[in-house]
């Protein structure tokens, strides 16, 4: 008896920074939730194309702090790459934007996912290079070389 009220008191009151799960509020489930939001052009809407959107995107999330992200599925008559996406990404800072062309739908989302994953990390690696020369030369005012701050 005593071991069932311990253990609901750890599932209310976690400590040690813990949090008790719930139905909701599972431990793999990801701390941001990203909004998607997919608009069809020309297509008719398939839960499978909104299914294979929401996973690619979901790998971005791991490199960037995605807010929402709007998604445009279009088929044009008579052109040949006629699956076109396109895709705004909604993070701090400038947005992300992609476009992409193909002859089978999944090629042109791989397409677009592949182009803001660059775009992510040359964003990222261009951030580092600026801090890591910034304290290079000293330009950090709130760090000296020891990491902590003159007074």
């Amino acid at each position: 008896m005593k071991s069932n009220l311990i253990e609901m008191q750890r599932q209310l009151h976690p400590s040690s920074g813990q949090r008790a799960e719930t139905p909701g509020n599972s431990p793999a489930r990801s701390t941001t939730n990203m909004k998607i939001i997919v608009r069809y052009s020309g297509l008719t809407k398939r839960p499978m194309w909104q299914q294979l959107v929401e996973t690619k995107l979901k790998r971005l999330q791991n490199l960037a702090r995605i807010a929402k992200a709007h998604v445009t599925l279009e088929w044009q008559h008579g052109v040949k790459r006629a699956f076109r996406v396109l895709t705004q990404l909604e993070v701090p800072g400038p947005d992300f934007h992609a476009e992409a062309s193909d002859y089978t739908l999944p090629a042109a989302i791989m397409k677009v996912v592949k182009s803001l994953e660059r775009q992510i990390l040359a964003r990222k690696h261009r951030q580092a290079g600026k801090w890591k020369t910034n304290l290079q030369l000293g330009l950090n005012p709130g760090r000296s070389a020891s990491g902590f701050s003159r007074a």
